[in-house]
């Protein structure tokens, strides 16, 4: 992160005295044991099953059409990876492929995807309990952050089988297999692009393996109560101590 009041060695002191320090992804486990940090504990998000129950069946794209889902809030620091979203939109085919916004700030976007050509839908700040209706409404969750713990948005779609379009950041590389469950983008909006669009080539094959894919491991996504029981137990092995 490039956030100065983010920098590591402001939070090096702190990590370095902790009993524990709980990372969400195993490449911030990784980086923070090169710096020397000790006693370090990887357990991602979880999906919450009462709201996003395995599927029965997958889901079943329109053929040659893709629906993207970009579901977060939305940061001045542009974070979330928005001035990628405005390139790619140059690659894409606003005929073949739109929208589903969610999150505080997204009416930005939603204007700028809108002036595009691209069919868009917005949600400034939808209730919890309603987000398994928007996932509903995409063929894939599309992640274009420069930085990330998680995001939690991640186990949510692949808990259901949507395929991800994600950078490698955060959780992306811990649950997404390029090719299998989703795409790993480049950050190239040209190269992104062409590889987002030919999935939409010979009557969308190539998507629906995608969903194919992210169906056959929706039940390996941890459950937040699989995933409470690994903190349980080692926040209660602290104590013990």
């Amino acid at each position: 992160e490039t956030d100065p009041w983010l920098a590591l060695q402001g939070f090096l002191p702190r990590y370095r005295e902790a009993a524990v320090v709980h990372c969400l992804p195993r490449s911030q486990r990784a980086y923070l044991a090169e710096a020397g940090v000790g006693r370090l504990v990887q357990v991602p998000h979880g999906v919450d099953r009462d709201l996003f129950p395995v599927p029965a069946e997958p889901h079943r794209p329109e053929p040659g059409r893709l629906r993207l889902g970009f579901f977060s809030r939305r940061y001045a620091s542009g974070v979330k990876g928005e001035a990628r979203l405005q390139a790619l939109l140059a690659q894409l085919d606003p005929a073949r492929v739109s929208f589903v916004l969610a999150g505080v700030g997204r009416w930005r976007e939603a204007q700028l995807i809108r002036a595009g050509g691209f069919a868009v839908e917005s949600y400034e700040q939808p209730p919890y309990r309603l987000l398994p209706q928007l996932y509903r409404r995409i063929d894939a969750l599309l992640i274009l952050s420069l930085f990330e713990g998680g995001p939690a948005s991640l186990p949510e779609a692949l808990g259901i089988g949507l395929p991800v379009f994600g950078t490698r950041v955060g959780m992306c590389t811990d649950m997404v297999s390029d090719g299998v469950n989703g795409l790993f983008l480049e950050g190239q909006a040209l190269r992104d692009g062409a590889r987002i669009m030919a999935l939409l080539d010979g009557a969308g094959e190539g998507l629906a393996a995608l969903t194919a894919g992210a169906f056959a491991g929706a039940a390996d996504v941890p459950s937040w109560p699989a995933v409470f029981a690994r903190w349980r137990a080692f926040y209660g092995s602290l104590a013990a101590r």
